[in-house]
């Protein structure tokens, strides 16, 4: 049965972090999907076994989650793991200027500055806290 985890968190919250500590030697990675572009390939990937991590911020939006989990209809017996992080909007900005690639930084704060209040946590999820990283990487 192959399983497809979801990581769901703004721009900063741990995501990526998550995946390489926890996930990534035991599945196929996908960083930002965006849009939907690699859902076949993952589809795909499923559909032969495989694991997969799937890291997007645009899955803090349940209707995004609902067309994804669409997309990806007609892989047998799918397991799906949905690990959500805080939606904590000052830390999750603090990290992403913080960071060691900071290239990005202005964008990710301005993502996060547009999800955060559409940011759809279920009721009966306890969220994952974010780690505030020191002010110097």
């Amino acid at each position: 049965m192959p399983t497809v985890t979801f990581l769901v968190g703004l721009c900063g919250s741990g995501k990526t972090h998550y995946a390489e500590e926890i996930l990534i030697e035991r599945h196929e990675y996908f960083d930002g999907p965006y849009g939907g572009g690699d859902y076949p390939r993952i589809r795909d990937a499923l559909a032969t076994g495989t694991d997969c991590v799937v890291e997007e911020v645009e899955l803090c939006k349940r209707p995004h989650r609902e067309t994804v989990l669409a997309q990806l209809a007609g892989v047998a017996d799918l397991e799906t793991v949905w690990v959500y992080f805080a939606n904590d909007l000052e830390t999750a900005n603090h990290n992403v200027t913080v960071r060691k690639n900071k290239k990005d930084a202005l964008m990710h704060r301005c993502i996060n500055d547009d999800l955060s209040p559409q940011y759809d946590i279920p009721p009966d999820v306890e969220p994952i806290d974010i780690f505030r990283l020191p002010d110097t990487e």
